[in-house]
């Protein structure tokens, strides 16, 4: 859902789409994901959260992107209680070459409140095959909070991709069945779901 649009415009698309899947009275979304730092971003997951004029959260989606720049939105309905949306989708996107792709994603979005705790988990016919976790603590928005959060994380987008790389590698040297993105085309359903 990124890209070179105004943030303007960005909420209004975003708040077309829930109301497109249901969700009424949506007013103000929360946006997760890791900034831009000298020029580079990449968010393997980023989390939009909406809410309601009272402050009660409606729904979320996921924005899934993989190495090649692809994007896939799922969303993830009411939460269950009044701060956790819990969801089970077919994947149906190319993730992975190791994740077969009609595998399943069970999301798990708590609302953030002073903590933050969000869950995606890859199931190929009930076998946990990765387990991912976000996690973190509200901290104060300060020039210095500012300063150090860049200074710590500056290096995190490259990291990221570093890992993912390092662990594919691992993983064809240990002969885990492969899956070539041109392959399977059918089940690469990319864009909005």
């Amino acid at each position: 859902m990124g890209g070179h649009q105004s943030l303007e415009d960005l909420k209004m698309n975003l708040l077309s789409y829930v109301t497109s899947k249901g969700v009424k009275n949506a007013s103000r979304v929360e946006v997760i994901g890791h900034m831009r730092t000298l020029g580079y971003a990449y968010n393997p997951a980023a989390f939009f959260i909406f809410y309601s004029d009272n402050n009660e959260m409606l729904c979320s989606l996921v924005e899934v992107t993989n190495t090649f720049k692809e994007r896939k939105i799922y969303f993830v309905p009411a939460p269950s209680s009044s701060s956790v949306s819990i969801s089970t989708q077919k994947k149906m996107f190319y993730v992975s070459p190791f994740s077969p792709l009609d595998s399943e994603f069970h999301f798990k979005v708590n609302r953030p409140q002073g903590n933050l705790m969000i869950q995606i988990d890859s199931f190929d016919k009930g076998a946990l095959l990765i387990h991912s976790r976000l996690s973190g603590k509200e901290v104060a928005l300060s020039d210095f909070n500012l300063f150090t959060r860049f200074c710590k994380y500056l290096w995190v987008p490259l990291w990221v991709m570093y890992r993912i790389h390092w662990q594919a590698f691992r993983l064809y040297l240990k002969k885990v069945p492969f899956i070539r993105k041109n392959s399977q085309i059918d089940l690469q359903k990319g864009g909005l779901s």
